[in-house]
């Protein structure tokens, strides 16, 4: 993302992350400002899943409901204050989009809670299948994690699928499962095959890690091909642990259901769970 003055990142983020809590709309709004949460109503009534910032005035939401077939993508050019929506994203039979990522202004991706990803290369005019799994591995594109101005990691049901050029075409690094072929440096066709995913952040241009079972959490240091199990938060087995983010290779955060938030400083190996007053299911 290209860097953008404090205001003007915070107000992205504020507003991209207040839209997610509201989905339902607001009674009124007000213009954001630096250091107050302000309300944005929406002309929607679906709910959405994913929202994502190229600058301080582009954004995206990625949605729906089961009244939008073909899922729902809202579009800003005002850093939030107003929203257009879009149906129908391409041929997709499903009505709901769960995940968003735009290179550029023009070059974007999509995922969809039945296993498709789609690209779009003109501004979200119209999209293109790149990857579809067929509906017998239960699939949904939970998240996309970014790792340059080209590579980016996408979780499908619990696999790991990348991609080398923006989205055009994807390479499994986990069981290929015949979702797609598998990464050519990998050492085998059949990659990691016991290995289930729910959620991948980047720690470092060398370094992943994602969320292995229900508590467990794996590093790799050669892009995707090889994984091993770093560590996993002890006392927490019955809680299920649904994203995680890192800062840089060492720090970074969990969180997971009956409001679990956990933070690592020595990348991964150890965990602590802080102290929060929330009873929800946290999912991002």
């Amino acid at each position: 993302m290209p860097e953008l003055h404090k205001t003007d990142a915070r107000r992205s983020l504020l507003c991209g992350l207040l839209l997610l809590v509201v989905l339902g709309g607001c009674d009124r709004a007000a213009a954001p400002t630096s250091d107050v949460w302000q309300s944005i109503p929406l002309s929607s009534g679906a709910g959405f899943s994913a929202v994502y910032f190229s600058d301080a005035q582009n954004g995206w939401l990625a949605g729906g409901s089961h009244l939008t077939e073909g899922g729902l993508l809202g579009m800003t050019t005002d850093g939030g204050l107003h929203w257009s929506f879009s149906g129908r994203i391409g041929n997709l039979k499903t009505t709901h989009l769960t995940a968003i990522h735009f290179f550029s202004r023009d070059v974007g991706i999509a995922g969809t809670d039945n296993g498709e990803i789609v690209r779009t290369s003109d501004g979200g005019q119209s999209w293109k299948s790149t990857l579809r799994v067929s509906d017998r591995f239960g699939n949904r594109v939970s998240h996309f994690a970014v790792a340059g101005p080209r590579v980016v990691y996408a979780v499908i049901g619990d696999q790991v699928v990348r991609s080398r050029d923006r989205g055009k075409i994807w390479q499994c690094l986990t069981a290929a499962n015949g979702i797609c072929p598998a990464a050519p440096e990998c050492p085998e066709a059949d990659v990691n095959p016991k290995l289930k995913a729910s959620a991948l952040a980047i720690m470092s241009p060398s370094k992943r890690a994602l969320i292995s079972g229900k508590t467990a959490v794996a590093t790799s240091e050669d892009g995707g091909c090889t994984w091993h199990k770093t560590g996993s938060l002890t006392g927490q087995d019955r809680v299920r642990l649904n994203d995680l983010f890192f800062v840089d290779p060492d720090q970074g955060w969990v969180v997971g259901d009956n409001g679990l938030i956990a933070m690592t400083s020595d990348g991964g190996r150890q965990w602590s769970v802080q102290n929060t007053a929330v009873a929800a299911h946290l999912t991002a």
